[in-house]
Parts: structure tokens; C-alpha cells; sequence
């Protein structure tokens, strides 16, 4: 799916729904950062308990389950704890896969390196874990662990990169926000590369500002100046912020 972005009036926080519902996604990954002797190593162990209750046909049965209060009385500690440390807990995911990748991935699976665009500007991740099989261009990926990091957690696949290193091969994934990937946009963003009316580092550069370059390119013949859709974008940005002021 296509679509426009423009200045984002306040940078994406997550609410703390979003993170429970990120980290019991893969509530197994928890344990991960068990014995490294971090403050909240104590409750590592119910939280994994917790999120295979959250996975589990049972999760509806009891009333008030997994508010802050239900998981601090099970925890044994205070509400204001747990939901500081769930945070922790979760940006610490991110750390560890970045340094031991290998933990995310199962016997037979093959360890993908993804780069996770949102539906705005600020928001954007890297995540590894295994996949059995490679999958295709166009592609489809549901992903709710990224939820909290970036808004949305449905994807398509963007394109697909080998990088041969040091005798050893990446296979890097590029995953944008969005139900499906717009045949027509890619045929206008092939069409401006062949005719040389982008080139790669402006398709780099302007990557947020990309879908109205294309759309302007379609309607008057060739592509505008960075600076120039910036400046509309903003333009169009504030006449909407006053509009809805109104």
C-alpha cells in the first residue's frame, strides 16, 4: 500500500497495551534475558507464565487479567515496577538481538536480518529471527512483536539483499507498513530511475517525501525537487493542522 508522509506533529510513544501486546507475541523471547543480571531478573521467569497464559484458549477466563494490578499481584511486586520493567524488558529485546541474532532462530530456520519501515517518518526498526523458508518480493508479514516500536505490525515486502562479508552471507529484508505492495507505484519508481529523473542517493535521501515525488511525476512529466515537495508537504500539513483547528 502507497502512501504519503509528512511531518509528524509529536514522535510515536507507545502505550503500555501496545508493549504487553508486543512482548507476549513472543513471550518465549523473555527468557532470553534471564541471568544477566538485570533488576528485573526476578520476574523474568512469571512473565514467561504470563505470556503463555496471554497465547493460551484460557486467556479470557479470568476477569481483570493482565492489567498492571492483576500482573503486579502476581508478580509480587508494585504496578509502577512492572511497568517500567516491561518497557525495559522490551527495548532490551532489541539489544540482544542486535548482539546474539542467533538466539531468534529455531533449528532449520534461516536467519533473516529485517528492516521494518512504519507509516511514519519516525518510526522505523531492525529485528532478526529465523523464517523456514526465504519468501518473495511482495510478500506479505504479519509481525505483532514490533507493535510498540512502530504503531502497526502488517507489512509487505519491499525488496530483498545478499551481502557476502568476511565468508559470511546476510540476507537483508525490507519490510514497509502496508497491506500490499502497489504494482503501479513500483512501475512510476522503475520508469523515473530508467528516464533518470531519480537517482539512488535522492531515492535514499527523499525516501519519506518518495510516493509525492511519483505522484507529481505522474501528473506533470518529471520529478520535482526534493526541497519543493517538502515545502508542499509542509504546506499541506499546516493547512490540514488549521483546518482541524477550526
Amino acid at each position: 500500500m502507497s502512501r504519503s508522509k509528512h511531518p509528524s506533529p509529536e514522535k510515536y510513544i507507545p502505550s503500555i497495551r501496545d508493549i504487553k501486546v508486543s512482548l507476549f507475541s513472543e513471550y518465549r523471547w523473555i527468557g532470553f534475558l534471564s541471568g544477566r543480571g538485570k533488576p528485573y531478573d526476578h520476574i523474568l521467569d512469571g512473565l514467561v507464565k504470563i505470556g503463555e497464559f496471554w497465547n493460551s484458549e484460557d486467556s479470557y477466563s479470568e476477569d481483570g487479567a493482565f492489567t498492571m494490578k492483576w500482573m503486579a499481584d502476581k508478580l509480587h511486586e508494585s504496578p509502577a515496577h512492572i511497568s517500567k520493567w516491561i518497557r525495559t524488558i522490551y527495548e532490551d529485546l532489541f539489544v540482544i538481538n542486535n548482539s546474539e541474532p542467533e538466539l531468534f532462530v529455531a533449528d532449520g530456520e534461516i536467519l533473516c536480518d529485517f528492516l521494518f519501515s512504519g507509516f511514519r517518518e519516525d518510526c522505523y526498526c531492525s529485528f532478526s529471527f529465523g523464517l523456514p523458508a526465504l519468501p518473495h518480493v511482495g510478500d506479505t508479514l504479519d509481525f505483532c512483536f514490533v507493535r510498540a516500536a512502530l504503531g502497526c505490525d502488517f507489512f509487505y515486502i519491499r525488496g530483498i539483499r545478499h551481502d557476502r562479508h568476511g565468508g559470511k552471507t546476510s540476507i537483508m529484508i525490507d519490510c514497509e507498513a502496508g497491506t500490499g505492495l502497489n504494482r503501479f507505484r513500483e512501475f512510476m519508481l522503475d520508469k523515473a530511475r530508467f528516464m533518470n529523473e531519480i537517482g539512488i542517493m535522492t531515492e535514499y535521501e527523499a525516501r519519506p517525501y518518495l510516493d509525492d515525488m511519483l505522484r507529481a511525476y505522474e501528473r506533470k512529466g518529471h520529478v520535482p525537487s526534493v526541497e519543493a515537495v517538502i515545502r508542499e508537504s509542509e504546506e499541506r500539513w499546516k493547512r490540514w493542522e488549521e483546518t482541524r483547528k477550526k
